[in-house]
């Protein structure tokens, strides 16, 4: 019979340096810093001789957030990314990024390696390989070895270093591999493993000699989001202390992290669920003595209130999701109104990952005109359309639209109480407003010294927005189903303007800006995202990038700031999650903001 390669239905390799987090080493020339670096690789798409993973892109994007969130800078390697060297097409360009990142650490530093991925076992062959995107299984030289994986590891200085090995995928080669729900993975004896295994590194094995690795679809999504579920059992429960999330119990003192107490905790939970679906997998670690990981993430409450009654922020859970419009929604859009422009369409592309590695806060509601009278008796700021002698803008009492001196944040033409979100304010003037509530709350004792109230980045606004869902809003793509979420321009608003595009038939019962919270919520507990204002962020207006990002704040310089969401004068196209356009800083009229918060003070 003809031989045929011995697979492995897919081995991801997490390979994970880990070190004291904040602890320094005290020396007589004073503190020694520690750095903190990671690489995450994840290969979803191959070209050829293996079919495409499922959960495995997923779970390497968690495990880049949680360690993001532990300070470490991370660089992510994968199918998405479409710059050439961080695309793992070939073994040269996956081992070149190891290297560099095995030569960044030095003592006392931790360096972190995340593969995700196909592997293999060739017949006759005793060394396991990593499988990069373009693999060729009849030319070995397309193959990663895992023993050169760990020759350069074990040439880093830094000073702890942790693997993780967890396979990825179930369907691989031929019409006759079997096709389950596990994450195959054959390693006749864990010997051999530890003789690829360096000294003082730590390797941390996702089941025993002779099991499988599971998956299940059915498993939360711990950090990277867009509503779905699933994800590897061993990654999730990985995932999961990392992130802290854990009980207190699982770490020393209920804040620290160390590989004991993560080999505990993981072990017995991936072993426990994997049994509640009736498969047996036990993980399994060699290692020469524990060693600390760090400490667990700051607890934060869900509810964050600021020194300004009302002014109430929602804590948002860090994670990933599809930033922009895709080509369906575009013409979508189309289809529903032939007449809207397409420029307003094409700005939002192209469509991108983003991924928000750290929680954060951002308003519940748009800041009220009463919390920004509150700010002006305080502080006597002038706005913007209040000193250049130009006025706001507000409806005339010819019933028209217009710019005048008579108009600003008190007054625009219709009635407002103190409950209506604030217009008439320039980006300038809600920064002005941010470093005062900022100040109050410094003062109040309620901010960090590196904490700041600020502007939410463009990639915050949508994600809050969309609430964990894909399509137009946060409840579908239905524009009709709109006026029981959002202030747009309806039927009430027909009857006393005329506007060049589609409105909506439905009533939201609203001529002009409603009260905050008037609406439905959306999926994360936040009002009026689409609708009411338009709201600014705090980035300049630039063109998205073409690859995948981490925590993007914008062009560094520009002209113009971004503002979102739609507004009550607007059609529905315009409120759309991805919606997007930029004006001038000092630009005011039915525009508002709402305010955000890092606790960790990043983004800056």
């Amino acid at each position: 019979m003809r031989s045929i390669p011995h697979m492995i239905g897919g081995i991801a390799f997490l390979c994970v340096s880990l070190v004291m987090l904040g602890v320094g080493l005290l020396s007589g020339k004073g503190l020694m810093a520690e750095d903190r670096y990671a690489l995450v690789i994840g290969v979803n798409r191959y070209s050829g001789d293996f079919q495409p993973l499922k959960y495995a892109g997923r779970d390497a994007r968690g495990v880049g957030i949680a360690l993001q969130r532990l300070g470490y800078n991370v660089t992510t390697m994968g199918n998405d990314q479409e710059r050439g060297d961080l695309n793992p097409t070939n073994p040269d360009k996956i081992l070149d990024k190891i290297r560099a990142l095995a030569q960044s650490g030095r003592a006392g530093d931790t360096i972190v390696l995340f593969m995700s991925g196909h592997g293999c076992q060739l017949e006759g062959d005793t060394e396991t390989y990593f499988c990069p995107s373009d693999v060729d299984l009849r030319k070995k030289e397309s193959l990663l070895p895992v023993s050169a994986i760990m020759r350069e590891l074990e040439k880093s200085e830094a000073t702890h270093r942790l693997v993780l090995m967890d396979a990825c995928q179930e369907r691989i080669l031929t019409p006759e591999a079997p096709k389950n729900s596990a994450r195959r993975i054959q390693i006749p004896n864990l010997v051999n493993a530890e003789r690829l295994v360096p000294q003082k590194l730590a390797v941390f094995f996702s089941c025993s000699a002779e099991q499988r690795s599971f998956e299940d679809p059915d498993l939360p999504n711990l950090l990277d989001t867009n509503g779905e579920k699933g994800q590897g059992i061993f990654s999730h429960f990985v995932i999961k202390y990392l992130s802290g999330r854990a009980s207190p119990g699982d770490y020393p003192g209920g804040v620290e992290l160390d590989i004991s107490s993560m080999e505990r905790f993981v072990r017995t939970s991936t072993q426990r669920h994997a049994d509640s679906k009736g498969k047996i997998q036990i993980p399994r670690i060699i290692m020469e003595g524990a060693f600390p990981l760090g400490r667990r993430p700051r607890e934060l409450s869900d509810l964050h209130e600021t020194p300004v009654a009302g002014l109430n922020l929602k804590r948002i859970r860090a994670g990933s999701f599809d930033m922009g419009a895709s080509a369906a929604e575009i013409a979508a859009v189309q289809a529903w109104d032939p007449d809207f422009p397409e420029k307003f369409l094409v700005n939002a592309q192209p469509q991108h990952r983003v991924t928000l590695s750290q929680d954060f806060y951002i308003g519940l509601h748009e800041v009220t005109r009463g919390q920004f009278r509150l700010f002006v008796k305080e502080t006597g700021y002038v706005t913007d359309c209040e000193k250049d002698g130009q006025g706001g803008w507000g409806i005339g009492t010819d019933g028209n639209s217009k710019q005048s001196v008579d108009f600003d944040w008190r007054k625009c033409g219709f009635a407002q109480t103190d409950d209506h979100p604030v217009v008439n304010v320039s980006w300038n003037d809600a920064v002005a407003f941010c470093a005062w509530l900022t100040d109050k709350g410094r003062r109040a004792g309620q901010l960090g010294v590196e904490e700041s109230y600020r502007l939410p980045t463009e990639a915050e606004w949508e994600y809050s927005a969309r609430g964990g869902s894909r399509g137009w809003y946060s409840f579908g793509d239905n524009p009709e189903d709109l006026v029981r979420y959002a202030n747009v321009a309806d039927a009430s608003y027909s009857q006393k303007f005329t506007n060049p595009y589609r409105l909506v038939q439905g009533d939201d019962g609203f001529t002009y800006t409603s009260p905050v919270g008037s609406f439905r919520a959306n999926g994360f507990g936040l009002f009026d995202m689409h609708g009411n204002v338009w709201e600014w962020c705090g980035d300049w207006y630039g063109e998205y990038p073409a690859s995948s990002v981490t925590d993007p704040v914008g062009p560094k310089t520009g002209s113009r700031r971004v503002f979102r969401g739609g507004c009550w004068l607007v059609e529905a196209a315009f409120c759309r999650s991805a919606y997007r356009y930029g004006y001038d800083p000092s630009r005011r009229g039915s525009l508002g903001f709402r305010v955000a918060l890092s606790p960790s003070g990043i983004p800056k």
